[in-house]
């Protein structure tokens, strides 16, 4: 999910701060959302979803981490 979050928020132009402004939040919040230290609850992906023009299945994707 924090990769695309980070690809939307930027696709639409959008500094961190902006967006936590749009959604009601402050700009750690977003930041941790986009390094993964934290989800959004279902209220908040529907906000982001809506604001960033992406559908809400971005957030409920589990990131795939290589560590080989």
């Amino acid at each position: 999910m924090r990769m695309e979050l980070k690809q939307a928020r930027q696709a639409k132009g959008l500094t961190q701060k902006e967006l936590a402004d749009k959604i009601g939040t402050s700009k750690s919040v977003i930041s941790n959302y986009e390094t993964g230290y934290a989800t959004p609850k279902l209220d908040r992906m529907i906000k982001l979803s809506e604001i960033l023009d992406v559908d809400i299945s971005i957030f409920l994707k589990k990131d795939v981490v290589d560590n080989t």
